[in-house]
This record gives structure tokens, C-alpha cells and sequence, in this order.
């Protein structure tokens, strides 16, 4: 069943999908067993605002999937995964899909 979706993001009851991860087209899935944690990060010149994909100089431990609407969004989600390289997407509606992962994650706690 499907939670929230939009240009950038499917989310369902297994988990998130980035439509676009590294290049247009290239999907990457998330299941909500290997998110360990998601904040909203504030998406400003140096931040990640302007980036179309990979790592932006102000957040260097973050990776940006390909969104070429970024620019016009004011926030973002960074997904903790366990590793090093956190990931972040940027859904429409950030609000809402990080009200489902914390939801997910703390019904799976």
C-alpha cells in the first residue's frame, strides 16, 4: 500500500524509494529495517540548496539524490543508515514523510 508519493519518492509500508537516486532514473530503495534515524535539514546556499546530486560542501558526510526542484524546497530529510555517508531526499512534503518513518521506526522499536 502506498504511503506518500511524488516526483522524487514512493514511500509504502516496506519502505522508501528514491525514483531518482545518482542520475535520472536510477532507483534506489530503503527499507524502514536499515533506517535508523531521519532528521529535516534546513537546505540553504552552502547546504545542499542548489545541488542537483552527490555532496554538497557545506554538508560533507551528506548525499544528495538527483532533484532538480531542490532548489525551490526550503528542507530536506537526512536518513541515518548506519553508515559514515548519511542520505538525503527531498520529497514535497518533507513533513509528512518524516512523519511516517518516525512512525515506522517506532512501531518497529
Amino acid at each position: 500500500m502506498t504511503l506518500y508519493e511524488d516526483d522524487a519518492l514512493l514511500v509504502d509500508e516496506a519502505g522508501l524509494t528514491v525514483k531518482s537516486y545518482g542520475r535520472p532514473g536510477s532507483q534506489r530503495a530503503f527499507s524502514f529495517e536499515e533506517i535508523q534515524g531521519a532528521e529535516l535539514i534546513d537546505l540553504e546556499f552552502g547546504t545542499g540548496k542548489y545541488r542537483l546530486v552527490g555532496i554538497s560542501p557545506g554538508r560533507l558526510r551528506t548525499f544528495f539524490h538527483w532533484d532538480r526542484a531542490r532548489a525551490s524546497k526550503p528542507v530536506a530529510i537526512s536518513l541515518n543508515i548506519g553508515k559514515r555517508l548519511r542520505r538525503a531526499i527531498s520529497p514535497r512534503d518533507p513533513h509528512r514523510v518524516l512523519e511516517i518513518i518516525e512512525a515506522k521506526l517506532t512501531a518497529g522499536r
